[in-house]
C-alpha cells in the first residue's frame, strides 16, 4: 500500500510546515468553492431542482478533485479531519502530525467560510427585512 507524504517528525526530521499550510489552504479553498457553489445556486429549502443539485454536486466534486491533485503531493490532500483521523488510527501518521493536520483543517474550513461570507454577505443583506425574526434590521419595508 503506498504511503502518502506526511510531515512526521518522529524520525528526527523537522516538522514539515509546508504540509500543514497546504492542508489549511486546501481546506479553505474547498469550503469556499464547494459551499460557494451551493450559495451561487440562490435556491433555499425545497426550491432545489435536480439540475441545481447536480450543479452543486459538480462544484464540490470538481473542487475536491482539483485540490487533491494540486495539494496531494504536498500534504497527502486529506482536506478532511475524518480522513486524517483514519490515517492516525491506522498508524500511517503519528498523533502529533495528525492533530496538527486536523487543527489546520478546522482553521482552514473556518477561514474558507469567512471568505465566502465576505464574498456573498451583500447578496442577502436585504432578504427578509419584514421578518420579525431579524430585529437587527433597521430598515422595514411596508
Amino acid at each position: 500500500m503506498p504511503k502518502f507524504p506526511s510531515c512526521s517528525g518522529t524520525e528526527g526530521k523537522p516538522m514539515d510546515w509546508r504540509a500543514i499550510a497546504g492542508e489549511f489552504l486546501a481546506t479553505a479553498l474547498f469550503v469556499w468553492a464547494g459551499c460557494g457553489a451551493a450559495v451561487a445556486s440562490s435556491k433555499w429549502g425545497t426550491d432545489l431542482s435536480a439540475a441545481d443539485l447536480v450543479a452543486i454536486s459538480l462544484g464540490f466534486g470538481l473542487a475536491i478533485t482539483t485540490l487533491a491533485y494540486g495539494f496531494g503531493h504536498i500534504s497527502g490532500g486529506h482536506m478532511n479531519p475524518a480522513v486524517t483521523f483514519s490515517f492516525v488510527w491506522l498508524r500511517d501518521m503519528d498523533l502529533k502530525t495528525g492533530l496538527l493536520y486536523m487543527l489546520a483543517q478546522f482553521a482552514g474550513a473556518w477561514f474558507g467560510a469567512l471568505v465566502l461570507w465576505g464574498c456573498t454577505a451583500s447578496l442577502v443583506f436585504y432578504c427578509d427585512l419584514n421578518d420579525a425574526r431579524y430585529p437587527y434590521s433597521s430598515v422595514r419595508l411596508s
